[in-house]
């Protein structure tokens, strides 16, 4: 099966600032690890290291780690877009997906209050959310990622 790249669309401030890393070729090596990221162990492993280094990591990089990390999670369920609009997040499924309806319905039953799931015309999660920022957006979508992962393993 062919892996799929997901695009996320999600409007946060996510980059290495001048201020939390000076040295070029650092923030090009954390840039290159963050982008490595494939699980919650890559994750943890370059906070801590980043947290040892630099010191507190500020939100923009938090949040570029959590962009890495959300990929990698779409990566396995295979979702190819990741967008939020309003109050909504929708994660469009790769046409070939890696969940059967039978793996969807807990994850469906658990999430009942926030989770939807349309097959038409194409198969796609959709996240209501609590407000519009897009902080909460990124949130709800590792979180929800994080639950429809668990169930797969």
């Amino acid at each position: 099966v062919q892996p799929v790249e997901t695009v996320i669309n999600i409007k946060v401030n996510a980059h290495i600032d001048q201020d939390y890393i000076a040295e070029e070729s650092h923030k090009m090596e954390f840039y290159k690890k963050i982008a490595a990221i494939n699980g919650l162990e890559d994750k943890n492993d370059v906070e801590d290291e980043l947290v040892d280094r630099f010191g507190d990591i500020p939100a923009s990089v938090q949040n570029l780690i959590d962009i890495a990390y959300i990929k990698a999670l779409a990566r396995k369920v295979r979702i190819t877009e990741i967008t939020h609009k309003g109050t909504m997040v929708r994660m469009r499924l790769a046409d070939n997906m890696a969940i059967t309806p039978k793996k969807l319905m807990p994850i469906l039953n658990e999430n009942r209050n926030r989770l939807s799931f349309t097959s038409s015309p194409f198969p796609t999660f959709t996240i209501k959310l609590r407000d519009f920022l897009p902080d909460t957006a990124l949130e709800a979508a590792r979180e929800t990622l994080e639950a429809i992962v668990h169930h797969l393993e």
